[in-house]
């Protein structure tokens, strides 16, 4: 009886399209002018340190880097790769390497390592290698999260990202800290942005007000091209934003935000900051809301405990006609995101990078969604990579951790072997498309 639902899960999984809500895609380029090699692709699938958003700029970063690739040499990439411990990221970026280029990055050899060098750089010398290495997998929509090519508006990024199969997502995060864009990275100011190349607005604002109105005109220039909003302001403060009749103008709150405007930050106090980043967060979100353009946001992990996803509820109590979803599933706390969307109707669970973080964790978030029949409200795939290596290897262990979370459900009765090809297309990708790319947008 155990041979049929095996035979039927497998080809569910290995033939189900796939939406992929969540990436940093570096381009072609950039990887080829750093050496197309290991060195160049391990940072950018969590096997060492990549910044793939830069944000606040210097000593004003909070969060605990992961350790960093320094030894440019193989006797340095092999006693790294071999004593890293940061969750999952070798088996699951190896999966990758492996699937692409036919040899594994642990315990390799001298040799092993020049001739994956080798293969490595034959790939990104190939045109279109990253989408190949994409439709072979199933994957026909991506939302790319991306600093270079003016946060994936400029005329770069339509060079090398086919708009056909990739959409941006706009991170907010920047606006948050805005009374000092000198704090934050040039690159992914979306303000210095706005009013630069993009020309979304005349000029940088000198006011609060005006800061507020081209906040207004950045999100209204957005509509339409943007297949997201995304907040990772995890990485910079807890994610608790208050009530919004507290940040309303004429509160203390609101003139809090206001002194801090045009302050340097580190002559501001820590409360005056986090007043600003509450007032535009409720302001922004009271925009965007009823636009049918979803918010990615970041929970769990980064700065804790203050990215539990318990800290983001009353927003999703307070914007019912936004479309939140929790990126990560808010790991280590993923019981708590199970109730979160479970309580809302308007809170989805996004478990990209989950299966990198914990396979178990993964498996036992999706077995108890399902049984608890919140399976129209998980997206399975984000990569959350900036190498296609990276990717494939997360989809290639999801769709082991998928498999193994439906032989569960059928076995306990939660999903009917004549269903389960309809609960996996929901989960890689129905519910996506229907969040993130309404109308076949």
């Amino acid at each position: 009886m155990h041979i049929m639902p095996d035979r039927v899960i497998d080809e569910a999984v290995e033939n189900a399209k796939i939406v992929d809500t969540h990436e940093h895609f570096s381009d072609a380029a950039t990887i080829v002018d750093e050496g197309a090699d290991l060195f160049a692709v391990l940072p950018r699938g969590y096997v060492g340190f990549f910044d793939f958003h830069p944000g606040l700029a210097g000593s004003l970063v909070q969060f605990t880097r992961y350790p960093e690739l320094r030894a440019m040499d193989f006797p340095g990439l092999q006693r790294f790769v071999d004593g890293y411990r940061e969750h999952e990221f070798v088996d699951v970026l190896d999966a990758g390497i492996q699937h692409l280029h036919g040899a594994s990055v642990k315990r390799i050899t001298e040799d092993g390592f020049k001739a994956l060098n080798r293969a490595i750089a034959r790939s990104y010398a190939e045109a279109g290698y990253r989408e190949r290495v994409l439709r072979g997998l199933n994957v026909e929509r991506v939302i790319c999260d991306v600093p270079q090519h003016s946060m994936g508006f400029g005329p770069g990024m339509a060079a090398e990202f086919d708009p056909a199969m990739y959409r941006p997502a706009m991170r907010i995060n920047s606006l948050l800290f805005g009374f000092d864009p000198a704090a934050w990275s040039p690159g992914t100011c979306l303000m210095r942005l706005a009013a630069g190349e993009l020309e979304a607005i005349p000029a940088p604002p000198s006011t609060f007000g005006g800061f507020l109105d081209c906040v207004d005109a950045i999100l209204d220039w957005s509509k339409g091209k943007v297949a997201s909003y995304k907040c990772a302001t995890a990485y910079e403060r807890a994610i608790d934003f208050g009530a919004a009749m507290d940040a309303a103008p004429a509160t203390r709150k609101w003139e809090a935000a206001k002194r801090a405007f045009g302050r340097p930050f580190r002559e501001t106090a820590e409360r005056d900051r986090l007043a600003f980043g509450d007032v535009v967060m409720h302001h922004v979100l009271a925009r965007v809301e009823g636009t049918g353009i979803p918010l990615q946001f970041h929970t769990g992990t980064a700065i804790m405990p203050g990215s539990h996803p318990k800290n983001i509820e009353p927003l999703i109590e307070a914007y019912p006609a936004l479309d939140f979803t929790l990126l990560h599933c808010g790991y280590p706390w993923i019981d708590e995101t199970i109730d979160i969307v479970k309580r809302h109707a308007n809170a989805h669970a996004e478990m990209a990078w989950l299966q990198a973080l914990s396979r178990d964790a993964a498996a036992a978030f999706l077995t108890r969604a399902i049984a608890e029949g919140l399976g129209h409200k998980v997206i399975a795939f984000g990569g959350d990579c900036a190498c296609v290596e990276g990717s494939a290897g997360a989809l290639l262990v999801l769709k082991q951790v998928v498999k193994a979370s439906m032989e569960k459900c059928v076995e306990r009765g939660t999903v009917l072997r004549e269903d389960v090809e309809e609960v996996v297309d929901g989960v890689f990708y129905r519910n996506p498309q229907r969040l993130f790319f309404k109308e076949g947008g």
